[in-house]
């Protein structure tokens, strides 16, 4: 099987075999995707692209269920809720949209960028990493879309993770180091980082 494929396609693999695709989804992508999340519970793709365009697909017949775009606003993350509400991000806002992709909200940075946003897992938050203030994850409350924590982080950062229960995340630091941080971390006296 030759996997030379013109054009822009979701393509799901089993990991028993992984030089065989089991679904071959094509897309209306016309630039670079960059970002793309699955939501396994409604079985629905997110899909953005360096032009600005969001796809929603499905995954059992590659449908669309819904399609966005905002020329020359490349999208640089998107995500699911818990709630199957969902999400990107491109240059200086967040669209937010339902399940039933209504308008929910849209939220404004001010001249900052959000280059990753992802939901807590119970939907509850929003957590973005931003530029503000060299790099900073800011949370806000789905609930009334208010911002309820902001860590600055005080180092450029590409990435970011959080543990499910939020104690912990681990960020990227452009150099070869992951930096975790944790609200429940102590330093006893004497002690030192081990490496």
């Amino acid at each position: 099987h030759s996997n030379d494929f013109n054009g822009r396609y979701i393509i799901e693999y089993s990991y028993d075999n992984l030089d065989d695709p089991i679904r071959i989804i094509e897309t209306t992508h016309s630039a670079t995707v960059t970002c793309l999340e699955f939501d396994a519970d409604r079985g629905l793709y997110i899909t953005g692209d360096e032009d600005g365009d969001v796809l929603i697909t499905k995954q059992d017949d590659g449908q669309f269920t819904a399609s966005y775009s905002e020329p020359g606003k490349a999208v640089e993350s998107c995500d699911f809720s818990s709630d199957g509400s969902y999400g990107w991000s491109s240059v200086n806002s967040i669209k937010l949209r339902t399940a039933e992709h209504s308008f929910l909200q849209i939220l404004t940075l001010d001249g900052a960028r959000a280059s990753k946003i992802t939901f807590s897992e119970d939907g509850s938050k929003l957590h973005l990493l931003t530029d503000i203030e060299s790099a900073s994850i800011q949370t806000y409350s789905t609930d009334d879309w208010r911002v309820v924590d902001v860590v600055s982080i005080g180092h450029r950062v590409s990435d970011f993770s959080l543990r499910p229960d939020e104690s912990e995340f681990a960020v990227t630091t452009y150099s070869a180091y992951v930096a975790l941080y944790s609200a429940g971390w102590s330093v006893v006296e004497g002690d030192s980082p081990s490496k």
